[in-house]
């Protein structure tokens, strides 16, 4: 579902995203951790009251805190793309606030949620009661709805050419009889 609106391709303007931007970003937050794997913590230099909630702060290298802002960033980047695709399959423009985007959403929350359980779940997938038919179908229904109306006018085309190929054809079965 998440790549639907790259196979539809009739978006203008519509930036295909990927996770390299966000892959990338948490290989800088974990080499960033190893370098500093070990090292003892170290107080602020300012020791602050036990009680107090600066208590709870430690020295970080501006590396791995910088890594991370950058994994922040990417995530919430990923999140808009995310919205930016849907509305690209349901309204066939990138707009986040189009309507009917609310049964796009669940449908694809609610496969989601039965797929890439070893992305989930870490490496061990846990086991996980499946919905009922009527839950799966209610969400395809809404699916097959939405696709339907963003692809009927294609189809509504290939009608008109094929009847234009027919009278085509048939023009020039009658002309070749003629020689």
């Amino acid at each position: 579902m998440n790549n639907l609106p790259n196979a539809l391709g009739d978006v203008p303007a519509f930036t295909t995203s990927s996770r390299e931007d966000e892959d990338n970003a948490k290989k800088s937050v974990v080499g960033a951790y190893g370098e500093i794997y070990g090292i003892p913590e170290q107080p602020p230099a300012d020791s602050a009251d036990a009680d107090s909630d600066l208590s709870e702060l430690v020295t970080v290298q501006r590396r791995l805190l910088r890594a991370v802002e950058s994994l922040a960033i990417y995530y919430r980047l990923g999140e808009r793309h995310l919205r930016e695709r849907d509305s690209a399959v349901v309204a066939g423009r990138v707009d986040v606030n189009a309507p009917g985007m609310k049964p796009w959403r669940d449908a694809r929350r609610f496969f989601t949620r039965y797929s890439h359980f070893d992305r989930q779940n870490g490496s061990k997938p846990k086991a996980v009661d499946l919905p009922s038919d009527d839950q799966a179908l209610a969400h395809l229904e809404n699916v097959e709805a939405i696709l339907l109306a963003r692809m009927r006018p294609f189809f509504d085309s290939l009608g008109e050419i094929d009847d234009l190929l027919a009278i085509a054809n048939a023009a020039e079965e009658e002309g070749a009889g003629d020689d």
